[in-house]
């Protein structure tokens, strides 16, 4: 059984939906600095959809035939966004430590965030 809740003041001038399917909202990560492609790390990115970060690092790991914390990342992700991602994997499958954000102080590995949002999906105007 639904019920309608009354307005104090009207109902609203417009409304829409965000956020309705995962192209919607993006996510890119920003890196502070480019890999070389030489070094202990091995950097790939990944445009992920429908997935979170954790099992995304589990499923590389698993390819690399390394444990899950030879992967790191530079923050999660929930599955529900569109996401391009940098991921770094130890070479030789030693424990990697998360890439740093510029938050946490010392070297800045991750320096930021851009968000993209779509527009509102189904307005109505009344």
């Amino acid at each position: 059984m639904s019920h309608v809740l009354p307005y104090a003041h009207g109902g609203p001038p417009a409304t829409g939906v965000l956020r309705a399917e995962v192209d919607d909202f993006r996510v890119d990560e920003v890196l502070g600095f480019d890999p070389t492609g030489s070094g202990e790390h091995a950097f790939l990115t990944i445009e992920k959809r429908g997935a979170n970060t954790e099992w995304v690092a589990r499923q590389l790991a698993r390819a690399a035939g390394v444990a899950p914390v030879a992967v790191g990342f530079a923050g999660l992700k929930d599955r529900r966004i569109a996401v391009e991602e940098p991921y770094a994997a130890a070479r030789g499958g030693t424990r990697h430590e998360n890439l740093r954000s510029s938050r946490e102080g010392g070297e800045r590995d991750h320096t930021g965030e851009q968000f993209q949002l779509s527009r509102p999906r189904a307005p109505s105007i009344e």
